[in-house]
């Protein structure tokens, strides 16, 4: 303040100083030149400058970042206080009168690390008093259509449309829909959506107790006290020897959270479980619990109804503070599909791709060199449905780019390994591609229907099957001729079977040092199959999974899958 008073005063009376001549000094010269690339490099430059030529400001600024000492993740989780979306806070044990959101166990030797949750802002607060109803038509006022009449596919003007009337159509035709409820989007929903799943779910558990069903051997018969529950007491174990700068970081959850029209289709399959915990109103309610309580950036939701996306889930999501998107599953019968959230806080959606696996798989039949008849049956042979739904992620913070992929791959009861291994092929294709190469960091997070000893599993972190898995395949004679001759999918589709993605990383061997033990229980499963990669960014920590033994869904677990959730810095 006082230089700028001084500066103020000079400036009514001309300086009488002589001014000095510059002198050329080789050796600062030297230091202004080392400290040019310094500033380029951090990017601490004035990007309005011709030329993007660093100031004499963002010199000092370089200067100044430069000299700091490195701080490492394990050092910034030491820091106090810590906000969400910019680091990490070690926490112990909450007291038992604490909220359920932040409860955590004491786990000897592993570290526990939470994230720490942040309050509502005042905007947040202010609307959670108001209760609008949205109307379908409502709905439909504010659905964008180019010229044609069709959805357009840029990301201001994709749309969120009403269950009601544009689903039905969506099913009826069999066409692939992509919703996306960004920042952009003006709609608004009601504000006590979560006061009303909370009923709903309390009227489920009202049911139960009048049925007299009995839960299986060895659960209880209602539902522990929040510090018990073991849906909410998963120790997080982080990596203790992290050596990276601290950037961006982001926490990431993928969750299979079972359809509901595939809990209808096969009712007769979960009779171990009562009517009330596995109608969707339990269910939902206490998947959506869940997400709260692992307060993740990104959100990857598998086998997500229709219905209960556009109903319960999305405003549930958006009062939580999480923007999304959803793609539907085309052609199965089976109205459901993936969905991915993010934290508007923290991210900005860049972009967002959506495909089928039968889709590419169709565009390297094409290029192929084989007879129509041989194409015709690969054709039919690949048609399997399944999707990939990625997002690019800006960092506000940091402005840094993260591509997320959220994928479910088809459920062959692993009869059909060269199916499941050349779809977890595209997947890395098209997470390589969308990364710029491995440029951009990527996670990719799902529910892969492909065990670790499967030969999809291999091809992912290395990207060609080794001698093992490529004799496995070549015994899968799956593509039949009409004279009888058999042909294996790998020996005629070789393209499908390698992909150029390198650096491959599963988060939960890089912590734990194995995978789950299992991640999903039912009638048909029992196995571990989801999964989540990475590439170019560094796994921190990973959130334990349940020692399962007993069928789900059930009172405890809402789905028939474990959620994964791992946090990473890039």
């Amino acid at each position: 303040m006082p230089r700028k008073k001084a500066a103020s005063e000079a400036g009514s009376e001309p300086s009488t100083q002589p001014v000095k001549k510059f002198k050329p000094n080789p050796e600062e010269n030297s230091k202004m030149e080392s400290s040019t690339r310094r500033s380029l490099r951090t990017r601490s430059y004035d990007e309005n400058n011709v030329g993007n030529q660093p100031t004499a400001q963002s010199k000092k600024v370089a200067e100044a970042a430069i000299n700091q000492p490195r701080r490492t993740v394990l050092q910034a989780a030491e820091a106090k206080p810590a906000t969400r979306g910019s680091g990490f806070v070690v926490k112990t044990p909450s007291p038992k009168n604490s909220c359920p959101l932040e409860l955590s166990v004491q786990v000897t030797p592993c570290d526990i690390l939470e994230r720490q949750p942040a309050l509502p802002s005042s905007k947040e607060s202010a609307s959670r008093k108001r209760k609008v109803k949205i109307s379908p038509k409502s709905i439909e006022k504010r659905t964008k259509l180019n010229p044609t009449g069709s959805p357009t596919s840029s990301l201001e003007e994709f749309q969120t449309i009403s269950y009601s009337k544009k689903h039905s159509e969506d099913m009826s035709s069999g066409e692939n829909s992509v919703h996306s409820t960004d920042a952009t989007h003006t709609d608004v929903v009601d504000a006590n959506v979560l006061d009303n799943l909370k009923t709903k779910y309390e009227a489920a558990i009202s049911q139960h107790r009048v049925s007299g069903h009995s839960s299986l051997a060895g659960l209880p018969e209602q539902l522990p006290a929040l510090n018990a529950d073991p849906l909410f007491t998963r120790p997080v174990v982080k990596l203790h020897k992290v050596d990276i700068e601290v950037g961006a970081s982001v926490s990431v959850m993928t969750y299979n959270i079972l359809a509901d029209c595939h809990l209808q289709t096969h009712s007769s399959q979960y009779s171990y479980t009562s009517d009330a915990h596995l109608s969707l109103d339990y269910r939902g309610y206490r998947i959506i619990e869940e997400i709260k309580h692992l307060d993740c950036d990104v959100v990857c939701l598998q086998e997500v109804d229709d219905f209960f996306y556009e109903k319960s889930l999305r405003p549930a999501m958006k009062m939580l503070g999480y923007e999304g998107v959803f793609y539907r599953r085309k052609g199965d019968g089976y109205a459901e599909g993936a969905s991915t959230f993010y934290r508007s806080s923290t991210y900005t959606l860049d972009s967002q791709h959506a495909c089928s696996y039968a889709q590419l798989a169709d565009q390297d039949i094409d290029k192929s060199e084989h007879s129509e008849e041989t194409k015709q049956l690969l054709r039919q042979h690949v048609n399997k449905e399944a999707v990939l739904l990625t997002c690019k992620l800006r960092h506000k913070r940091t402005d840094k780019l993260v591509v997320i992929g959220n994928t479910h791959l088809t459920w062959t009861k692993f009869t059909a390994l060269d199916i499941s291994c050349m779809q977890m092929c595209y997947a890395f294709k098209e997470m390589d591609r969308l990364s710029e190469h491995g440029e951009i960091p990527m996670v990719l997070a799902g529910d892969f229907n492909t065990r670790n000893t499967d030969p999809g599993y291999q091809l992912a972190l290395e990207g060609y099957l080794n001698d093992a898995s490529l004799k496995t395949l070549q015994q899968l004679r799956t593509v039949t001729y009409a004279d009888g001759t058999e042909r294996a999918l790998v020996d005629l589709l070789w393209c499908a079977f390698q992909h150029p993605a390198r650096n491959i990383a599963s988060s939960y061997f890089t912590i734990m040092g194995k995978e789950p033990a299992k991640t999903s229980i039912n009638f048909v499963m029992n196995s571990a199959v989801d999964y989540m990669w990475s590439n170019n960014v560094q796994p921190v920590s990973v959130t334990q999974t349940n020692s399962i033994c007993h069928e789900m869904p059930n009172i405890i677990f809402p789905s028939d899958h474990l959620s994964l959730q791992a946090t990473y810095a890039f």
